[in-house]
């Protein structure tokens, strides 16, 4: 029964306050539009304002700069000379020969053949080779021509290195 009264209680105070709060009555407010402010003439207003000047007084100054000498002498601790790694030269491959196989057949290769390191001429030859020649596979690539194809390049190479000129010399080969 106590449970129940409390219950009770809190829902009156809640409708109180509740109902308190929204039935607050609007006011509305009404002004007078036909006033018009004046400012009454006085004779102040007319009147620049007038600041009187106080007399400066001399101000008597007794001072006297003293040099100082600061002491700025720098002395630094010997620096060991740093010495630098040598420059590590990244191993240079005079020759090389890549094959490979693609799918559908398709057969490529690089052949490069090249002078090692020579600062007075570089020569070599470079040669290239791809190919492809199957039928077309799968429903996809029947939509399209049966186009075989063979592609073979070779660059023969000739530079001479001077103090102000590179002369170079090639001789290219398309199949």
């Amino acid at each position: 029964m106590h449970f129940f009264m409390k219950k009770i209680f809190v829902i009156t105070i809640s409708l109180l306050f509740f109902g308190n709060i929204f039935s607050q009555p609007i006011d509305t407010a009404r002004f007078r539009l036909d006033f018009t402010p004046k400012l009454q003439n006085f004779q102040k207003i007319n009147q620049p304002a007038f600041i009187p000047e106080s007399p400066q007084e001399p101000v008597d100054f007794n001072y006297e700069i003293v040099p100082q000498s600061i002491d700025l002498t720098f002395s630094s601790s010997p620096l060991k000379p740093v010495k630098l790694p040598g420059e590590v030269m990244k191993k240079l491959y005079r020759n090389f020969l890549k094959v490979g196989f693609g799918y559908p057949v398709t057969p490529l290769g690089e052949l490069c053949i090249h002078n090692f390191d020579n600062t007075k001429f570089s020569y070599g030859l470079n040669v290239n080779h791809i190919s492809g020649w199957a039928q077309p596979i799968g429903k996809t690539m029947k939509n399209y021509a049966y186009a075989p194809f063979s592609d073979t390049r070779a660059l023969l190479f000739l530079n001479t290195f001077f103090k102000l000129q590179t002369p170079y010399f090639s001789v290219k080969g398309n199949n």
